[in-house]
């Protein structure tokens, strides 16, 4: 199995099975990473630090489980918590990399709660095997969209689908 830089990946198999056991690191009930003076500020936890789930959807489906696994047990944390938060999952449909769990809550950076504003509840996903995955996801809300990134050598916009998957009861709603 071959990465972005086209290196040769080593133990593949017991990276894959670390991926079935990964979970967010959590202490004294409260989520410990990313934690800053007591807020959130659109923080991340990645599970494909370099895009490995991009070479096939095999490669990409234990990723994607972990992070819903991951959404529950922090959720489950967050919800435990008196102050108000948001929690979702984002998924790019071509970058694995960019699949991610957003924590968010009041902070002075940046405004509280995050919104979506142009969003579709329709999958604009061309990829069948990530669309049948999100569409398995049945206690998710999900709401799918368009956004534009700089190719790497910054010369030309790419247009990239995501899918946002949340639940409406736990933590403050992001639409």
């Amino acid at each position: 199995m071959k990465h972005q830089n086209q290196k040769k990946i080593r133990g593949k198999r017991r990276y894959f099975k670390n991926k079935n056991k990964e979970t967010i690191p959590l202490s004294n009930e409260k989520l410990n990473f990313y934690f800053n003076d007591g807020y959130y500020c659109y923080d991340k936890y990645w599970v494909d630090h370099i895009g490995i789930g991009n070479n096939s959807f095999k490669a990409r489906l234990p990723h994607l489980n972990c992070l819903i696994r991951n959404f529950k047990i922090a959720s489950e944390v967050l919800s435990n918590q008196s102050k108000p938060f948001q929690i979702w999952i984002f998924l790019n449909e071509i970058n694995s990399y960019d699949d991610k769990i957003y924590f968010h809550s009041e902070n002075p950076i940046e405004e509280f709660p995050h919104k979506y504003k142009e969003y579709s509840f329709e999958n604009n996903f061309k990829n069948k095997r990530l669309t049948e995955y999100v569409n398995s996801l049945k206690d998710f809300k999900k709401i799918f969209g368009t956004y534009f990134t700089e190719s790497d050598s910054g010369t030309k916009t790419i247009k990239e689908n995501f899918c946002a998957l949340f639940k409406e009861d736990i933590g403050v709603s992001i639409l």
